[in-house]
């Protein structure tokens, strides 16, 4: 989602909302599969195994597909908190909490 923010601008929620449903296609086709699978002679287990080579397969290929648009940002020194500034915030989400 990310990297696809990265590459739309004027229809970024449009691309944002064709990736989020491939999430929902997954869940229709994968129990699908695994219904097929199991029910035919595979077994449990090559079923299994099955499904998650379909899934390993297809994060291989996103991987090898994804890639930034924007360098990620330059860290400066004055950005980063010292511990004088971070140790009373913890100190008081610690003392919320407990």
């Amino acid at each position: 989602m990310a990297i696809i923010s990265h590459y739309f601008v004027k229809r970024r929620a449009l691309a944002m909302t064709i990736a989020a449903s491939g999430s929902s296609l997954g869940a229709v086709i994968h129990p699908i599969m695994l219904n097929n699978t199991l029910g035919g002679s595979l077994g449990f287990g090559n079923a299994v195994r099955a499904s998650a080579s379909l899934v390993s397969g297809l994060l291989f290929i996103a991987c090898l597909l994804m890639r930034t648009r924007l360098p990620p940002p330059k860290q400066k020194s004055e950005l980063r908190k010292s511990l004088k500034k971070v140790l009373p915030r913890w100190a008081f989400i610690a003392a919320a909490l407990g």
